[in-house]
């Protein structure tokens, strides 16, 4: 018959501070409230006290004698920090939990003022955009007029165009009939000279 192994104790869970003393640890300045040294307070106070010789990491198993002929074997894999970093935030939150509420009144004013510049800014945005569509209004009009112009220009440039024609062709016409009546005075003055002298002959 085999003596039985003396049974290997278990590592208690370390206690965890009580909330009046963790409330009494912590400092609170009332005029000037900054939340994340309260945070950093809350979180040092919480955190339990190390015990007087523990090591920081347990001491890792020797590994099993290795075979006659065989390789030995790989140690085993470190557990994953995945699990502790749960642990760690599952523990604080547990040890917060009391002081939500102080939180959430903590940041009540934050929460006020966002909300506040949420609507201000909201209030802007639609100014903006209300002044947006009347100015697109005021640009479409103003460009209808501006085409408007434009084709009152094209028209008063052509019919300006016509004119100095016109004017011309007057002009030239007008120098033709003076170069004209030029020449029928000239005839004129020649027919009257005629005509003295023909009378004269006509007398005698």
């Amino acid at each position: 018959m085999t003596p039985e192994r003396p049974r290997a104790e278990m590592p208690m869970d370390k206690p965890e501070p009580a909330v009046k003393d963790i409330l009494d640890a912590i400092e609170v300045d009332y005029e000037h409230v900054d939340v994340a040294d309260l945070m950093a307070q809350i979180e040092k106070a919480a955190a339990p006290a190390p015990e007087p010789g523990a090591s920081a990491s347990p001491p890792a198993p020797p590994a099993p004698p290795a075979e006659h002929g065989r390789a030995p074997a790989p140690p085993a894999p470190a557990p994953a920090p995945a699990e502790g970093k749960v642990k760690l935030q599952d523990r604080a939150t547990r040890l917060l939990s009391p002081f939500f509420p102080i939180m959430r009144l903590i940041g009540l004013p934050l929460h006020q003022e966002i909300r506040a510049t949420q609507a201000s800014l909201h209030a802007t945005n639609v100014r903006i955009d209300r002044d947006v569509t009347a100015i697109d209004l005021r640009l479409d009009e103003a460009r209808r007029d501006l085409n408007k112009t434009h084709e009152y220009v094209k028209l008063l440039h052509n019919l300006s165009h016509n004119l100095i024609m016109v004017a011309t062709s007057q002009k030239i016409e007008i120098d033709m009939l003076k170069s004209k009546v030029r020449v029928l005075e000239k005839e004129l003055d020649y027919l009257q000279k005629r005509e003295r002298a023909l009378e004269e002959k006509a007398l005698r």
